[in-house]
């Protein structure tokens, strides 16, 4: 008489539970993804990127270090100035006239280019902040991108491991079944 042939009913099934188990544990342990799901979490960690800010603060440099007297707005407001300055001096009747009131219009010809080279510094000072608004807005934005798809990764690898795990615990808890079938097969004979 073989050895299955003379175990009890109640041991061959029990040896046959046990085997299922554990040969379920070796497939969930060898199928659980764990490792494809780690390397794609790894390689979302490697290619974190931040071209948001490099290519705006190129930009932000680029606006902010151009000359202020070289924007249209300036130029046009000096054009005003001096259109200003002409019908001024124009307007006046007589050398006498002329010569008293040609300081005073030197001098608020002169303040008026000074006030437009600040209000053109102004502007670029306001357009800097807009950009740099701007620019810290698409990088939150694009962070916000990737942290979702590292956090995404995570969580695949997070289940590839517990699949795994309870693989483990099948293999081992499919030993201990099939063992304690042995151990009552050998009790009854």
């Amino acid at each position: 008489m073989g050895f299955w042939a003379a175990l009890p009913l109640a041991a061959k099934i029990g040896l046959i539970a046990g085997g299922t188990k554990t040969l379920g544990g070796i497939a969930q342990t060898a199928f659980s993804g764990e490792k494809k799901a780690q390397k794609q979490l790894d390689t979302q960690i490697e290619n974190i990127q931040f071209p948001g800010l490099v290519e705006q603060y190129e930009l932000s440099k680029q606006r902010y270090g151009a000359d202020p007297t070289q924007t249209a707005m300036y130029k046009r407001m000096q054009q005003n100035i001096q259109r200003a300055g002409a019908t001024g001096l124009a307007g006046l009747r007589g050398a006498r006239a002329r010569m008293g009131a040609v300081p005073d219009i030197v001098r608020r010809l002169s303040d008026a280019s000074l006030g437009a080279e600040v209000a053109a510094e102004q502007e670029r000072n306001r357009r800097f902040g807009q950009l740099s608004a701007a620019a810290q807005a698409k990088t939150q934005a694009e962070l916000q991108k990737q942290y979702q798809k590292i956090s995404a990764a995570q969580a695949k690898a997070v289940g590839a491991s517990a699949i795994k795990r309870a693989g483990l615990t099948n293999i081992f808890g499919g030993f201990t079944d099939i063992g304690s079938s042995l151990m009552a097969g050998e009790k009854t004979s």
